[in-house]
């Protein structure tokens, strides 16, 4: 089966890993992959594709770091490449989207006889109820809804426009809830499946924690003690909750010695919130900032862990969660998204935290403690469920059933 793929204008983050394992699970699996992006991101995608069709983006490079994605999608587009030619060329069973669907002519191309997905990797919903409560100043709170609601509420309404327009047009959600989501913002139930994330289990898989503190000290020169516990937190930012960790750890370190790694580039006004609030309490001298973390040393700070720490306003369907899963590391993390779905699987529903206010920080440290009292029944538990958690194999097989019945049958939760 052949799979066109309108690639992310992104590289790194949870969206380009999706899209890199989804191509990875379909070549593996026999499927041919005509991918369609930036001309600079050859090497991320491209080990991945059958074929590559680099799209030229020289009018939006001055502006990358600093022009917003709905100013983006203005000048960042496929207009320069016919999609009819290069899906009749290369005979073309299905076209998945992981970028803003309005780049292209995409109405043009729903008048085709093949099935057309757009992955929704998830929403903001939760994330707006609680945004007016993080540790940003009133500029930011304003430049992130503006963000919001100009770009991804406008992609939400043209989605839906699409969805009830053309019977070939649909929409894979990462989680059951983000599906959820998307019914409520008035998308039709039966156009929108759901396909969690997928994991290498090649790649993420146990190895010996002792090995693995001796690597993290060769490599990032931090030393752990033979009682040191370690909470991995990835992903500094409001959304991710780095504020509530930060808050949590006071009260964990008066019934643990534990050390803290931080994964995630630091910028604006919330990291020097986070860096105030850490120059405050002696504790934070265990709190390590690693910043971007390649992605193959990944696996080695699962290892690490005795516990992976998400505390998280919103999600759609991390793949964080999956990794460390994969690893034999248990992981705390708060209801949204699909980590309900993930933690129930592999039987840690008790490490979920409701919100139910914009400071959890009591109750997440009350997790965090009871999970590090009890790490190896929780690592057991993971370990022996390793099998329920899907391969990237098995997600590019959902994708390839959708393919096939897609004109068959509505949603039955695929």
């Amino acid at each position: 089966m052949k799979f066109l793929h309108i690639l992310p204008w992104a590289y790194f983050g949870g969206t380009p890993n999706y899209v890199k394992g989804l191509l990875k699970g379909l070549k593996i699996s026999g499927h041919r992959n005509i991918c369609i992006g930036r001309e600079e991101h050859f090497n991320t995608y491209g080990p991945h594709s059958n074929v590559y069709i680099p799209v030229k983006s020289d009018l939006i490079k001055p502006f990358d770091k600093f022009l917003p994605d709905f100013a983006k999608v203005r000048l960042y587009s496929f207009s320069r490449i016919n999609l009819h030619v290069v899906v009749k060329s290369y005979e073309v069973h299905s076209i998945i989207f992981n970028n803003d669907p309005r780049i292209t002519h995409l109405e043009h191309l729903l008048k085709c006889e093949i099935p057309v997905f757009r992955i929704q990797h998830g929403t903001y919903i939760n994330y707006l109820h609680w945004y007016k409560h993080l540790p940003i100043p009133s500029i930011d709170r304003v430049k992130e809804l503006s963000h919001v609601l100009l770009y991804h509420y406008d992609i939400l309404r043209y989605l839906r426009l699409l969805a009830k327009q053309y019977p070939n047009f649909y929409i894979v959600a990462v989680s059951k809830r983000t599906r959820k989501e998307l019914i409520y913002y008035g998308i039709p139930p039966s156009k929108v499946y759901v396909v969690t994330g997928g994991v290498d289990k090649d790649i993420f898989k146990p190895i010996s924690k002792d090995e693995a503190r001796k690597a993290l000290s060769k490599l990032f020169g931090i030393r752990l003690g033979e009682d040191d516990s370690v909470i991995l937190h990835i992903g500094l930012s409001p959304i991710k909750g780095t504020h509530i960790l930060l808050k949590a750890l006071k009260m964990i370190t008066s019934f643990r010695k534990v050390k803290t790694l931080i994964i995630g580039s630091p910028k604006g006004v919330y990291c020097k919130h986070l860096s105030d609030l850490m120059r405050k309490v002696s504790t934070y001298k265990n709190v390590f900032m690693l910043g971007k973390v390649p992605d193959n040393l990944m696996p080695l700070l699962y290892n690490v862990a005795d516990v992976v720490v998400q505390p998280s306003y919103s999600e759609g369907g991390p793949l964080t969660m999956l990794e460390s899963l994969a690893c034999g590391t248990p992981v705390i993390t708060t209801d949204v998204g699909c980590s309900e779905d993930y933690l129930k699987t592999i039987g840690l529903g008790y490490l979920l935290i409701g919100i139910n206010k914009p400071d959890f920080s009591n109750e997440l440290a009350d997790k965090v403690i009871h999970a590090l009292e009890n790490r190896e029944h929780y690592h057991q538990k993971v370990l022996s469920n390793r099998d329920k958690i899907p391969s990237w194999i098995q997600i590019a097989e959902q994708y390839a059933n959708l393919v096939k019945n897609w004109n068959k049958y509505p949603y039955e939760g695929l």
